[in-house]
């Protein structure tokens, strides 16, 4: 394998091949495992998840430590931190794709009670590991270590795009998540990068886990579950203009913003590839007083 990446800077496309071998066999590491213990219901939700993303994020960091070991040029570029403010405006994009991508849920109702029958099967062990435990591990994976290491040497859209696909193929399990999936880990991606703290991207993520929890949690029956946001606002002409609404926010804050930070990305890789190493300047500290918390 060494004679693959010697002359290879990272990450490379062999490298995101890795990954995602990594990430098939922590599946069937996490699926051995449950079947070993024998555990059904809860348990075998919340005990397979944390088995899956424990081997995938040992894997990964031992992998990532060596492959950066070799090339430590591909540090990325410091930035401003707006983790508070930005970590809202996520919140609200979040909110905005659930609304925009609420009416593929009525295309397939066979497949939709199938999601519903497992939301049925969480216990509070499954409960607490989707709103603590799966935004920590997922946001070091996809985006501390995917979008992250992708951006800096490959453009900000290419990691956009790549880490927000393998989010969304991670959720295939149920077919009608897999397109909020995908825009969802675009939003998390780019509060990701924007804001350069992996922590404003898992608090974004903790908080639309809980939300969708709450839902579940204070829908009695299926029926209040499926029922379309539409005949929830009861009035057509005000569903109209929320749902538009959410599609706008979307479109421009994504195009404004991914476009902003390929500048930033391009003008910042330009400056270290002239021999300015991030390192040797201070960090650009913000309002708020946060100097730059990203993972390298």
């Amino acid at each position: 394998m060494k004679g693959l990446f010697t002359e290879t800077r990272y990450p490379c496309f062999l490298d995101v091949l890795a990954y995602v071998l990594f990430f098939f066999v922590s599946a069937v590491a996490s699926a051995a495992a449950v079947v070993f213990m024998n555990l059904e219901g809860d348990a075998l939700l919340s005990v397979g998840y944390m088995v899956m993303f424990a081997v995938l994020l040992g894997m990964s960091g031992i992998y990532r430590a060596v492959r950066r070991g070799r090339h430590r040029a591909c540090k990325g570029p410091k930035g401003r931190i707006r983790g508070p403010k930005m970590a809202l405006v996520g919140v609200v994009l979040m909110i905005a794709v659930q609304i925009v991508t609420e009416p593929l849920s009525g295309i397939d109702p066979s497949a939709e009670r199938d999601y519903y029958d497992m939301l049925s099967q969480m216990g509070t062990g499954m409960i607490l590991v989707s709103i603590i435990v799966a935004p920590v591990v997922e946001e070091l994976f996809f985006r501390a270590i995917l979008t992250g290491d992708i951006a800096r040497t490959r453009g900000v859209m290419t990691a956009v795009l790549l880490s927000s696909l393998f989010f969304s193929l991670a959720h295939i399990e149920h077919w009608m998540q897999v397109v909020p999936a995908f825009l969802g880990g675009v939003v998390l991606a780019y509060i990701y990068l924007v804001t350069r703290s992996v922590w404003s991207a898992i608090f974004v993520h903790s908080v639309n886990n809980l939300a969708s929890q709450l839902y579940f949690l204070y829908s009695p029956t299926y029926e209040d579950f499926a029922r379309p946001l539409s005949q929830l606002i009861g009035i057509r002409w005000i569903y109209d203009a929320i749902y538009l609404a959410a599609c706008a926010l979307l479109v421009v804050v994504l195009s404004v913003g991914l476009t902003r930070l390929t500048r930033r990305y391009r003008r910042d890789a330009g400056q270290t590839r002239a021999g300015q190493d991030d390192d040797s300047r201070p960090p650009i500290v913000s309002k708020e007083g946060l100097e730059d918390t990203y993972i390298n």
